[in-house]
């Protein structure tokens, strides 16, 4: 039976509770025999046009309540799309919002090889190859493999160390197993209640280190550099790149989701210097940025916390990341904070760490032109100091001048 799916969409309420959703679409059934799969005479289900919805106004009404009422995600309309191909297709810039609303789309059981590669953006291109391989690799396992491989992420969260070694010793392939969330035995025991040993013992047997769960984040991501001795062993094995290039759904590769999130008491300046050597002096520098906190990474001034990003950022640059990076419209990290409204104290630590006022964007602005006016005093000062050696230098070359024509 063909319903009008769009206007019953539009029916519902961003704010309800799940329950009052829930009674929503009962009272629907009841008057009109409308049940959440049902589609329209375009072959759209309710959850086709939530992500219309979510791609015209970069929100969604109630796609996750949708799932939680029994919504299909992998329902094709009459044009062969699935609601999430509505929103890939979109192109939007909202990368952080696409990669949540795959990640609820995989979580709710859809089958990514459905999706037509052509239309995977290039910031999610890795992780759809990565989650369709695993996808690929479960649909092999007999029930025995799966038997097994609960049974060892059940004893690596236990910290049953000798269960843990017994199943290896027989199954070493068991090491590999990805569970109903597309979490490896190894992510498990990337947590901090686990034991190194059983770490260690995971990590001896695990052939790819790279695996990504449904967040996107690898073992390196999950460690987040807090736990020094795990990390170290980590970075002890072969590690292919691809470990250190990943993006998770923040768009952060490890290194990047590391230094924004590690708490000051937990940074072992040995270790991050050991990650960051792994990165190029580009990677480095974007890394920078989101650890000194600009606007557009949307953290503000802390003082504990700009202390601690400070002694980031040093070890950062010591290890080739450059203070005056540009964006795509050629504007530094200066640029941006001189910009803000109010005082901004972060214009004096990128000044101590060697920013440059003088660099032009590509529309031929300097940090200092740029400045609002409660920043401007910070850069007078130097302003004047760069006038007076223009001058003392223009002196100096009359003088020279002068000689020479004598």
């Amino acid at each position: 039976m063909s319903h009008n799916t769009k206007r019953i969409y539009r029916k519902f309420n961003p704010l309800w509770t799940n329950d009052k959703f829930s009674t929503a679409l009962v009272q629907l059934k009841d008057t009109t025999g409308f049940t959440i799969n049902d589609v329209d005479a375009e072959g759209k289900t309710v959850l086709h046009h939530a992500c219309d919805d979510m791609v015209s106004y970069m929100h969604s009404l109630c796609i996750f309540p949708l799932f939680l009422q029994g919504a299909d995600p992998s329902i094709v309309d009459n044009n062969g799309q699935t609601a999430l191909e509505v929103v890939l297709r979109s192109r939007s810039s909202q990368h952080r919002r696409i990669c949540d609303i795959a990640s609820d789309f995989l979580h709710f059981g859809l089958d990514f090889r459905m999706i037509s590669p052509s239309v995977v953006p290039d910031f999610l291109r890795d992780f759809f190859q990565h989650i369709c391989g695993v996808m690929d690799q479960r649909e092999a396992y007999t029930q025995h493999d799966r038997r097994v491989g609960e049974e060892l992420i059940e004893c690596v969260q236990r910290n049953d160390l000798e269960n843990v070694r017994a199943i290896l010793a027989q199954r070493p392939r068991a090491a590999d197993y990805c569970d109903d969330y597309f979490s490896t035995v190894l992510r498990h025991a990337c947590e901090k209640e686990v034991r190194l040993e059983i770490f260690e013992e995971v990590l001896a047997h695990c052939r790819d280190v790279c695996g990504m769960d449904a967040e996107g984040n690898t073992a390196l991501h999950v460690l987040n550099l807090s736990q020094f001795d795990k990390t170290q062993r980590l970075l002890q094995c072969n590690c292919p790149p691809q470990l250190f290039e990943r993006r998770n759904h923040l768009q952060r590769n490890a290194l990047e989701h590391c230094v924004v999130r590690i708490e000051a008491d937990q940074l072992e300046h040995r270790l991050l210097q050991a990650v960051a050597i792994r990165y190029t002096p580009s990677q480095l520098s974007r890394s920078l940025c989101a650890v000194l906190g600009a606007p557009i990474f949307g953290r503000k001034y802390d003082k504990r916390y700009s202390f601690h990003a400070l002694k980031i950022a040093r070890v950062l640059i010591a290890c080739g990341a450059d203070i005056n990076h540009p964006n795509c419209n050629g504007e530094t990290l200066l640029h941006l904070e001189a910009a803000v409204e109010e005082n901004n104290p972060k214009i004096e630590q990128l000044l101590e760490l060697g920013a440059d006022w003088r660099i032009e964007d590509h529309a031929g602005w300097t940090a200092h032109s740029l400045a609002s006016p409660a920043n401007r005093h910070l850069f007078d000062p130097l302003v004047q100091k760069d006038a007076i050696h223009a001058a003392i230098a223009g002196v100096s070359e009359e003088a020279g001048e002068g000689k020479r024509r004598l």
